[in-house]
This record gives structure tokens, C-alpha cells and sequence, in this order.
């Protein structure tokens, strides 16, 4: 790739960090992973957060990243001033917006100052009707859409009206390094921190505890493993609203002793290391789940439900195990299975290992670089449509 020396202004915008409690989402994590990592003499990028500020903020500023937080309110108009402001303020070329807000008043501030805008979706969450009418008005002022899976592409054209000539596919990748590195000390620290013996078996679940992550069904299907693995333990890392209702079925099915919530925590590759399964029981598309290439990448299987996101992620019998979705009884199988089957289990481990150099950030970052330029110069969506196009084709789905 190719990249011309004048550096291209970008200013990223999203609707917030995160939620209470220090809670945070996708996107705020891959703020932090490339952030940081972006070549100031090809690209300057500045970070916008439309709402208020957030303990993640402590986060990204250790890695050199310091957001502007506007401080608005869900739906505070003034928002769209300050961000053509902005804009005008940091002469920038490209505006890079996310989030439902982000999404609305960032293409009236591009088009008001005549800067392009790109459009970054990362989920198949649906809008409602009025959002989807106030999006389909806007649609002729994107310039590029980027969807980090094909089915976010689709659920960018019907809720937010893009026009397919105007849509790339950009998957997400991760630092693979930082999850890749045999960390023996930190599995240790871990699981003595957690009170896990060195020979139980952990399985682990890491992300938001909402009611879409499915965490409920996960903790039923614990049941059934502990009725014949009484030493295998579940590590729940993570917190949210879902917390007491978690908690509540822990006691209602006798789970205590099995079960382990830890809560928000930043150490994450050490935390994969001190695992031996990863289980992901989301009930809706997640786009491309970072957590999936996390736990990937650390060469820890994944057992999770066949739908958009971890089903394009996960290899059926070779980085992980595929279940229908809601199928608690089959989740509880794929899990003993996975513990049971020796040999299963290394084939998988191997299988994370060849599959993670796929995940590496840095294509990720130098094929966004380019799309920058290319825009800034005007090229034709076909030459952007070979630079998003990589050699890390989507897996076949479960038949």
C-alpha cells in the first residue's frame, strides 16, 4: 500500500465510552487498540465524545489517547454546533462518526462545513422506526460506510439506508501480540486472585452483563456441566445492569461454589490465560466481537451460539463449537464436550493458533489509513472497495 505524505486530519466521534459504572462497550476498546497505534505523519486523529465523561478516559489516556468530552445530553442540540465547531476549528478532512447520535448530527456537521464523513457501523442492534426515517433522509450524505461484518452491512442498508456503492466490509482485528504471549505468571496471579486450584478447568465469559449477552441461559447450562464436572468453574468478567439478577440465579440453582463474578476488570490477556474455554452466549448479531479474536488469539476455545458475529468468527470444531441459538441443553453438551474430548480440545487450541494471525491490527489500521486518503482524493469506491478487501475470508456457517 501505498500512502501519500501529506497526513490527513480525522476526527472520530461516538456517542459515549461506555456506561455507568465504568461499564464499556466494543468500540471503546478498539479506540484504545488503534488510537495509539496510527502514524501522525499519514493520519492525525482526534477523538470526540458526544456525552459525558467516563472512567475509561483513565484508560486511553495511559496508552496517550486524551478524548474531548462535549458533555451533552442524549439528545442535546447543541452537540451539532459544537461538533461543526470543531471541525472547522481542526480544518479536519474526514469525519469518522459511530453511535446512533454520532451517526445523525455528524452528517449534518459534514455537510454544513463540507468536510466527508464516514460511517462506521459495529453491530446488527436494530433502530426504531423514527430513527430509521430520520437516517434514510440523511443517507445521501455519506461518502463511505464501513461495517465490520456483512450482516452489520445489511442492517446499515435497511435501518440507516446506505446505498451498497457506498458500503465497504472492514472486519475488526485486535492486537493479536498482547493476547498471543504465553503469560504462565499471569495464569497464576489469576486464578490465585479467584481461588482456582492449577488443575480445575475455568471457563470463562467476558463482556457487558446485559440481558442480550445471554449470561442466563450460560448460567443454566453451567448446571447441567457442574452435575458432571463438580471442579469445573465459571469466571463471569464483566459488570452491569444484569448483575443482581445473575447473582440471584446463582443462588437459585445452587451454583456458589461453581460460579465466580469478578466484575469489571482491565487485565484481560491475563485473565484469558488463567482460562481453558471461553463461552459466549450472545442472543443477538455482534458484528465481528472483539471478545471472539480475544480469546482466539490466546488460543482458548470458544463455545458460542451460531448467530451473526461469533458464528462468522469461530471455526465449528477447529477454533471453537457452534450451538443454535437459545439451546441451552446443547450448550451444556458443547461445554462437557470440550472438557471431556482431550484430543478435541488440542485440535482446537492448534486451530486458535493457525487462525489468529488473521485478527493482526496492523492491515486493520494501514488499509483504514488508506481509505482516508483515497477519500480525501475522490477515488472511486472500486478502488476502495480493493483496498478493504483483505486475505481473512469469513468462515463457512454451521450447516
Amino acid at each position: 500500500m501505498s500512502i501519500p505524505p501529506a497526513a490527513v486530519r480525522v476526527m472520530m466521534v461516538n456517542d459515549h465510552l461506555g456506561y455507568a459504572g465504568g461499564v464499556i462497550h466494543g468500540p471503546a476498546r478498539w479506540f484504545k487498540n488503534i488510537l495509539p497505534r496510527f502514524d501522525p505523519s499519514h493520519c492525525q486523529v482526534e477523538l470526540v465524545i458526544l456525552g459525558m465523561e467516563h472512567p475509561f478516559a483513565a484508560e486511553l489516556a495511559r496508552v496517550g489517547v486524551r478524548p474531548l468530552f462535549l458533555k451533552r445530553s442524549k439528545w442535546d442540540p447543541r452537540a451539532l454546533l459544537d461538533l461543526i465547531g470543531l471541525l472547522r476549528r481542526h480544518r479536519i478532512d474526514i469525519l469518522h462518526v459511530m453511535g446512533m447520535k454520532g451517526i445523525i448530527l455528524g452528517r449534518i456537521a459534514a455537510r454544513y462545513v463540507g468536510c466527508k464523513v464516514v460511517v462506521h457501523f459495529h453491530d446488527t442492534q436494530r433502530m426504531a422506526r423514527p430513527v430509521r426515517f430520520v437516517n434514510g433522509q440523511l443517507a445521501g450524505w455519506t461518502d463511505l460506510a464501513l461495517s465490520c461484518a456483512p450482516a452489520v452491512a445489511e442492517v446499515a442498508e435497511q435501518d440507516f439506508a446506505i446505498l451498497r456503492g457506498k458500503s465497504l466490509i472492514l472486519l475488526n482485528a485486535i492486537p493479536v501480540h498482547e493476547f498471543s504471549q504465553e503469560r504462565p505468571a499471569g495464569r497464576e496471579r489469576v486464578r490465585a486472585e479467584l481461588g482456582i486450584g492449577p488443575a480445575t478447568r475455568a471457563i470463562g465469559m467476558i463482556g457487558r452483563l446485559s440481558p442480550m449477552k445471554g449470561h442466563e441461559l450460560a448460567l443454566r447450562a453451567m448446571a447441567e456441566v457442574v452435575a458432571r464436572h463438580p471442579d469445573v468453574k465459571l469466571v463471569i468478567v464483566g459488570d452491569g445492569e444484569m448483575r443482581p439478577a445473575l447473582e440471584d440465579l446463582v443462588r437459585e440453582l445452587h451454583l456458589e461454589q461453581a460460579v465466580i463474578l469478578t466484575g469489571q476488570r482491565e487485565d484481560i490477556p491475563e485473565v484469558l490465560a488463567a482460562l481453558d474455554l471461553v463461552v459466549f452466549s450472545s442472543l443477538w448479531g455482534e458484528g465481528h466481537p472483539l471478545a471472539c479474536l480475544e480469546a482466539i488469539a490466546a488460543a482458548k476455545p470458544v463455545v458460542a451460539f451460531d448467530i451473526a458475529g461469533p458464528g462468522d468468527v469461530v471455526k465449528h470444531g477447529e477454533t471453537g463449537l457452534l450451538v443454535r441459538k437459545g439451546d441451552v441443553r446443547g450448550l451444556a453438551e458443547a461445554i462437557t464436550a470440550a472438557v471431556d474430548d482431550r484430543a478435541l480440545y488440542e485440535r482446537m487450541v492448534a486451530g486458535c493458533k493457525q487462525a489468529r494471525d488473521g485478527f493482526g491490527l496492523e492491515q486493520h489500521l494501514r488499509k483504514l489509513e488508506e481509505l482516508y486518503h483515497a477519500l480525501r482524493r475522490g477515488q472511486p469506491i472500486e478502488d476502495m472497495r480493493r483496498i478493504a478487501a483483505g486475505d481473512n475470508p469469513l468462515p463457512p456457517r454451521l450447516p
